[in-house]
């Protein structure tokens, strides 16, 4: 039996990608491999809370391949879906809100364009 663990980065035209391979052989085994590239933020929390603002923070997939992050919310007294906000870091205050239900949107942005899958959080504004 032989357990090998390590990483690679593939610098191919216009594409780059994180590859973890961990070798675990045993008879009749193959190999696992795994491509991290734009996997979405994870933990979203709620940090701060006013009557009229919520600031929000999440942890960001390490390593991947992402140039920031897209926010958003809903709120459903009104089911009014706001724009689309961007940040490079790993917290956000959505600021000038009224009282209501809102659930908070984060996916991250990927380098090869488009957004991952969004993570959400739900929080009542009194």
């Amino acid at each position: 039996m032989k357990t090998t663990v390590f990483s690679l980065l593939l610098l191919l035209p216009f594409t780059f990608a994180f590859i973890n391979v961990s070798d675990i052989y045993h008879e009749n085994s193959t190999p696992t491999v795994t491509v991290t590239s734009c996997a979405s933020p994870s933990n979203l929390t709620c940090t701060g809370q006013t009557s009229t603002t919520a600031s929000l923070s999440w942890n960001s997939c390490s390593p991947c391949l992402i140039s920031g992050f897209q926010l958003y919310y809903y709120r459903t007294e009104d089911n009014y879906t706001s724009s689309a906000v961007q940040t490079g870091n790993t917290y956000y205050t959505f600021q000038n809100l009224s009282p209501g239900h809102y659930r908070f949107f984060v996916a991250s942005i990927c380098n090869e364009g488009g957004t991952s899958s969004d993570i959400w959080y739900d929080v009542i504004q009194n």
